[in-house]
């Protein structure tokens, strides 16, 4: 992750002014006319410096990223400014319609009427599986984490199979949304670290793996992914700095 990605995403630097002059950073590298920078030195982990705006939960439990480029934004505030999520509503609601585009989860023939209840009830089972992970001293295996994604795909299963592709919401969708939910979470400040991180495409791609996740509904492929992240740095860290440049890199920030 040495490479850089450098874009204007409207983020003013502290007496500074974009497009004007050369910002040197933490990494001491010149980016002209630019305002931001995510490379892994400018993003290693700080002391919470900032301003305001920090809850002692949040400095507990929220890695801080020390970064000048930023005008003191930490990565995860930046993960939540491009997806505009301010509220836990929000969150969930980002997090079902991520796992859910573009993939074929719902057969052809369902109506709204199951589809908006099938919705409702998956946001309460993550809720409630979520519970745990917001304990300042929580502590999960892969197991238990694992576990508590095939109770949220196999209940909502058992209940709306029907309406699903096959009569199932595979593991790889169960585990997209979940992880992605323990995400936001974690980068509001109102839960640990998650221990596994989203797996998508983008995730895929990065590693190298020929493998389709919206496709798996296999517990062993899916560990099989996040030990491969493993091998190269802490997950939760890891993802969140691919999936900003790959964000920053295709939108209008």
């Amino acid at each position: 992750m040495g490479g850089r990605l450098l874009r204007y995403v409207g983020l003013p630097l502290l007496g500074a002014s974009p497009f004007r002059s050369k910002v040197t950073c933490r990494c001491q590298a010149q980016h002209a006319g630019q305002d931001i920078c995510l490379c892994s030195i400018c993003s290693a982990k700080g002391a919470d410096n900032r301003a305001s705006g920090s809850t002692l939960l949040r400095r507990r439990m929220s890695p801080i990223w020390s970064n000048s480029c930023t005008g003191g934004m930490t990565m995860n505030d930046l993960f939540l400014k491009v997806d505009g999520v301010r509220e836990e509503p929000e969150a969930m609601t980002w997090s079902i319609n991520s796992a859910l585009q573009r993939n074929k989860v719902y057969t052809s023939t369902g109506d709204n009427g199951g589809r908006a209840e099938f919705r409702n009830e998956w946001a309460k089972l993550m809720r409630k599986e979520s519970e745990p992970y917001r304990q300042p001293a929580f502590s999960v295996s892969d197991d238990q984490h694992c576990a508590a994604i095939g109770r949220i795909s196999d209940e909502l299963s058992r209940r709306f199979g029907k309406y699903l592709s096959d009569g199932r919401l595979r593991f790889g969708t169960s585990q997209k949304a979940f992880n992605l939910y323990l995400k936001y979470l974690w980068a509001m400040g109102v839960a640990a670290m998650p221990p596994h991180c989203p797996i998508d495409r983008v995730v895929l791609e990065r590693l190298g793996i020929d493998a389709c996740w919206t496709k798996s509904d296999s517990r062993d492929e899916y560990m099989e992914w996040i030990n491969e992240i493993r091998k190269r740095v802490q997950v939760a860290e890891w993802e969140n700095e691919v999936w900003l440049r790959w964000r920053l890199s295709n939108s209008g920030f």
